[in-house]
């Protein structure tokens, strides 16, 4: 998250600016006269902001905690956290549950009892720092997003030594790693900016990022999942995203998916625009399909959950809301382009620098926002605690809904705790909850998502690059692992059906006439290219009575093949929804399930 070498330090006129502020309030605290107030006016006129400034009735007010300071090595700590933070009327906390996906340091590995990934030396059978995080945030009304990643390497960051200690899975598969330009297709793993980091085009490395996500999000009551999407300029320049192996050796790299796809012959350098706008794509699939999974996964019972990005937001400030002129869709951060799309559900740029931070808050809510969010992230270990409150007053002044601090442990250049009480006192007087998702709200959303996988049922491989075309919504590409997400898809109460078909040269296609998509909602159909023997129903679902907070099961017999694919989780439901009356519509979204 932290990155210094890349950031802005404030200037120092600035900083004189700040401490003039905090005397002169200091002072108009005491009841001065009024003439010395008018001397202190021309300083006081952006600390006035705050009380100015209408109280937000909802407001995301969120602090990072990272693995690097104190926060969650113990219970203490985490009883400490949720106290302060319950202090300054924050409601939400972003902490940082994995940075490295090894155990090469005390802060490495995963802060919850990860089946996954190793664990980290303060998570232990008797302690789940994250768990218990969850137990007391939750009962003071404080949310917990679950961060993932780090600097440099981003959500692909694993380890800086090779094999990653602990990891026995991913030091078993060197294949799923990149290299500098300079070292590409070499056969080993080689440092990119100092960090061994997964190839953000493989298949395989998106789907082990995946199953991360969905062990959070099945086993922990989270609120959210927050990446830090944060690739330095030492990398960009060294080429990220190149692959450690040969493809002769492991066909489904990044870039052997880029010359499979487009017929590319050679490594492009490391400007090639198309090149470049793959790489913008890799990341792209992994976040709409992170969007798909955790919206479907119905048994987190602090649903809907919201997916935010900690995206970077390097100098110079673009100048028009072209955000593809921008170092961060330089850097293969489109994080515009993720709320346009809707994979994202609120993006915190790293904005810490002051003297561009209103730059950047002016553009993100006049540019940026389309329907979604935008929480600006405020370098506070950088700035006095009146800075800290003008910035806050600042986005609330352009109708942005929110911000996050950067950081819990380090909450002002001072390095003390004073800014919890400070806020409580001058910025956050009250206690709000966070602001709601309308587009995730069936009752006010006015879109859906539809997703699912594209097979080929002759060689029962998924298929990479199949477009999917939702009529009337959005055609899209199937990803690595034959994964669709087609977000944005119209729908009414009650439903919309779309005709929606999954095609690729070579095979036949395949067409849903009658595909629903649901308003703040998620429905998921496979498709099977160029299956000879359909399935067919042998066993109609049963109608049942399900009372609101019930869960319903219905079973449903077929033959035929793909029957496991293509009758899986709601889609069974969707299809008999006239004959069932649509129960599930009815009663709320209670997460049935189907049993073949």
């Amino acid at each position: 998250m932290m990155n210094l070498k890349n950031l802005q330090q404030p200037s120092a006129a600035t900083l004189r600016a700040a401490e003039v502020g905090d005397f002169c309030l200091t002072r108009a605290r005491c009841g001065m006269a009024k003439a010395w107030l008018r001397r202190c006016a021309a300083a006081l006129v952006v600390l006035c902001f705050v009380s100015a400034a209408p109280l937000q009735a909802q407001e995301f007010r969120a602090a990072w905690a990272d693995v690097f300071h104190n926060g969650m090595q113990s219970s203490s700590q985490v009883d400490t956290l949720v106290s302060l933070l319950a202090v300054g009327h924050y409601n939400a906390v972003v902490v940082q549950v994995v940075a490295y996906m090894d155990t090469g340091g005390s802060s490495h590995g995963a802060y919850w009892q990860s089946s996954i990934l190793p664990w980290c030396s303060f998570t232990k059978t008797t302690f789940d720092p994250l768990g218990y995080l969850c137990q007391k945030a939750h009962a003071k009304g404080i949310e917990v997003h679950a961060w993932l990643g780090g600097s440099a390497g981003a959500m692909y960051r694993v380890s800086t030594t090779w094999p990653p200690s602990g990891n026995t899975n991913l030091a078993s598969h060197p294949e799923w790693f990149i290299a500098p330009l300079a070292n590409s297709e070499g056969g080993a793993p080689v440092l990119v900016d100092g960090n061994y980091d997964l190839d953000m085009g493989s298949p395989d490395a998106q789907d082990y990022i995946v199953s991360i996500v969905k062990e959070l999000v099945t086993n922990y009551p989270i609120d959210g999942i927050n990446w830090d999407d944060e690739l330095n300029s030492a990398g960009y320049t060294a080429g990220f995203g190149y692959p450690a192996w040969s493809q002769a050796n492991y066909a489904k790299s990044g870039l052997a998916r880029y010359r499979i796809n487009t017929g590319y012959v050679g490594t492009p350098s490391n400007t090639n625009t198309a090149w470049a706008d793959y790489r913008r794509r890799f990341k792209n699939e992994l976040m709409a399909r992170v969007q798909a999974e955790m919206q479907s996964i119905k048994t987190n019972p602090r649903q809907p959950l919201r997916h935010t990005s900690a995206a970077l937001a390097y100098s110079p400030v673009p100048t028009s809301c072209d955000f593809t002129t921008s170092v961060p869709y330089e850097y293969y951060c489109d994080w515009a382009g993720m709320l346009q799309h809707g994979w994202l559900d609120a993006v915190i740029p790293q904005t810490y620098s002051s003297s561009t931070f209103t730059s950047w808050a002016d553009l993100e809510a006049s540019c940026w926002q389309y329907n979604r969010q935008i929480f600006p992230g405020i370098g506070a270990y950088l700035n006095t605690d009146a800075t800290n409150a003008s910035e806050i007053a600042y986005t609330r002044s352009k109708g942005l809904k929110g911000n996050c601090i950067y950081s819990y442990a380090v909450p002002n250049s001072a390095g003390n705790s004073d800014w919890w009480t400070n806020a409580a006192a001058n910025v956050y007087t009250n206690v709000v909850s966070t602001p709601p998702m309308p587009w995730r709200n069936p009752a006010t959303a006015t879109e859906g998502i539809v997703w699912g996988r594209v097979l080929d049922a002759t060689s029962g491989l998924y298929v990479d690059d199949a477009t999917v075309a939702v009529t009337g919504g959005p055609t899209v590409k199937t990803d690595g692992n034959g994964y669709y997400v087609a977000t944005l898809v119209p729908a009414t109460a009650g439903g919309t059906v779309h005709s929606t078909t999954a095609s690729k040269t070579g095979l036949p296609s395949e067409t849903f006439a009658y595909a629903l998509a649901l308003p703040g909602d998620i429905v998921r159909y496979d498709f099977a290219l160029g299956a000879t023997n359909p399935p067919t129903i042998t066993r109609q679902p049963q109608k049942v009575t399900v009372l609101p907070g019930q869960a319903a099961s219905m079973s449903v017999a077929a033959t035929g093949v793909q029957v496991s694919s293509l009758l899986t989780q709601r889609q069974h439901l969707l299809r008999f929804r006239m004959r069932l009356g649509w129960l599930i519509q009815q009663v709320g979204n209670v997460g049935p399930t189907a049993h073949v």
